[in-house]
């Protein structure tokens, strides 16, 4: 989207004739000739839902799908859509892109209870390390430990830190952020 121009297409969402979305991530209806914009609620996992109807049912629609579906090429097949800076509430087309779901794990953020301050990287009180969690493309999960006792507290979660940021730069390396 060229935000200069201020452009903002909006387009008829197949499969339900009468309903459009536009490129910022708002849905409308036509109803007598007229465009009204449908106020969307969170729904489930918090996501913006909408309710279209056709031949008298109802269908609750995740917003982020109506516009990756309508404005993203996915020659891939890819079956999940990412919103880029991790704000599941952020719907503009420019936040979003198909993923598959070994992909879309890789952006979830960091929980509130995360500690190292980095995705992935957590103290396990049990065994008094720090460790490394990831997730390969095919599903596959590893853990790698660093001792506390061994190395040190500093040390052994500085390289819990560099051990997951390297394991992103080689499996994701489009991702820049490590928040």
């Amino acid at each position: 989207m060229n935000e200069s121009l201020n452009i903002n297409y909006i387009v008829e969402i197949p499969d339900f004739p009468k309903y459009f979305v536009d490129m910022l991530g708002n849905v409308y209806s036509e109803q007598l000739g007229e465009m009204r914009k449908l106020k969307p609620s969170q729904g489930d996992y918090r996501y913006y839902i909408v309710g279209l109807c056709k031949n008298g049912k109802r269908y609750n629609k995740k917003v982020h799908r109506l516009v990756a579906q309508v404005f993203i090429p996915n020659p891939e097949n890819k079956t999940q859509v990412d919103h880029i800076d991790g704000c599941i509430l952020n719907n503009k087309l420019e936040n979003l892109r198909w993923v598959t779901r070994s992909e879309n794990q890789r952006n979830i953020c960091k929980s509130k209870i995360n500690t190292s301050g980095i995705l992935g990287v957590s103290f396990d009180k049990c065994t008094n390390c720090w460790r490394a969690d990831w997730r390969e493309f095919d599903g596959k999960r590893f853990r790698k430990s660093f001792s506390v006792n061994k190395y040190g507290e500093n040390e052994a979660k500085q390289l819990a830190i560099d051990y997951r940021k390297n394991m992103e730069k080689i499996y994701y390396p489009t991702k820049e952020r490590y928040d």
